[in-house]
């Protein structure tokens, strides 16, 4: 394979780019830019700190179940005898210094809670009532505490935008809002509810993630199904868009950059023309892979052509970064992964893989 000169983790990344910011009123851009052929709006569901969930969310959120891993690129702790949950996101975000920026009752950021809001619900005590939105009801109702402090925020909802751009053949997302999310029973429902939502935005140009400002940068790869995705753009369908893809990549195959996937390598290994070549047609034995069907054959023929109908679902690739500085966390888009489904000789589904990695900054 060709190896690209990739310059990951702790180096200078400066990308021109015309990604849409929530400063730049993405939908009306969206909705204008000709390049654009399909856009929407999807919730998705994150667990950052997988590798320090506490015992009392001890409920799996269903939402991100096999769907969300991370990888840590940078984490400087607070101090040298800081213990590791110190450095994670949520103590970042709602330190007693950051307890006074506001935040709304709901995702479109339009009604503010009062300003101690956020003191208000990290610095009660169990039997205090706070005010919350039930999203299910969008009415606000009282909560009375229960076990809620910063420690127990494992989860969070972020709402974002997703857009094609069939020029540079790219899906990119915006982030929009996000919203730490707790345990709670309202109105007798027990269920992860969103306590407030905080305005976010992408910083890519000129970003420099050896800066000592940036002290904590998490990668996340996160799937979800275009079924899931409420579109407010559609000039083509889902299946056109990824036939167009494929026919495109295929005329480009001498100067186009996918990589191969093995989510965690972000891209560094890029497939050469051949191997663009034979998205088209190529068809392969496959051994020993781990599906129960794999015990009844020796060997399976799986068609690893781009096939649009097969393709449901789509991994993005995000950077989450905090700016100690600015006590601020962006979310910049590093790519996608489209995920083509695989079935047997007897047409039945055995597994999902994904078919090649575009990043943002790729020609």
């Amino acid at each position: 394979m060709n190896k690209p000169i990739y310059l990951a983790g702790l180096v200078l990344v400066c990308f021109s780019l015309s990604i849409l910011s929530i400063n730049a009123q993405s939908i009306t851009e969206i909705q204008q830019n000709k390049d654009i052929i399909w856009a929407g709006e999807i919730f998705v569901d994150y667990e950052i700190n997988e590798d320090q969930r506490n015992t009392y969310n001890s409920k799996k959120l269903e939402s991100i179940q096999g769907t969300s891993s991370f990888k840590l690129i940078k984490q400087q702790l607070p101090s040298p005898n800081a213990f590791p949950h110190e450095g994670e996101i949520q103590n970042r975000l709602f330190s007693a210094e950051s307890l006074t920026f506001t935040v709304y009752k709901n995702s479109d950021l339009k009604e503010a809670y009062p300003k101690d809001h956020l003191a208000t619900v990290f610095n009660s005590f169990d039997g205090d009532v706070i005010s919350i939105v039930n999203p299910k009801t969008s009415k606000e109702v009282k909560y009375q505490l229960e076990g809620l402090g910063i420690g127990s925020i494992d989860f969070f909802r972020l709402k974002q935008h997703i857009y094609y751009d069939e020029k540079r053949l790219q899906f990119i997302t915006v982030p929009i809002a996000f919203a730490p999310l707790a345990r709670l029973k309202i109105e007798g429902d027990e269920d992860y509810y969103p306590l407030f939502w905080i305005p976010i935005e992408s910083r890519s140009e000129g970003l420099d993630l050896s800066d000592p400002n940036l002290t904590w940068v998490k990668r996340s790869y996160r799937s979800f199904a275009f079924e899931d995705v409420e579109s407010f753009k559609s000039n083509k369908d889902r299946t056109k868009i990824f036939k167009e893809m494929r026919t495109k990549i295929q005329k480009r195959a001498q100067n186009i950059e996918l990589s191969d996937v093995f989510l965690g390598e972000d891209g560094e290994d890029l497939m050469s023309p051949d191997e663009i070549v034979a998205l088209e047609k190529e068809q392969r034995v496959d051994t020993g892979w781990n599906f129960e069907e794999v015990a009844e054959e020796d060997a399976i023929i799986l068609d690893h052509r781009l096939d649009a109908k097969r393709i449901k679902k789509i991994d993005i690739i995000q950077d989450w970064i905090w700016d100690e500085k600015e006590g601020k966390l962006y979310i910049n888009h590093v790519g996608f992964s489209p995920i083509m489904e695989y079935y047997n000789s007897k047409n039945k589904l055995i597994g999902e893989l994904n078919v090649f990695m575009r990043r943002v900054d790729f020609q």
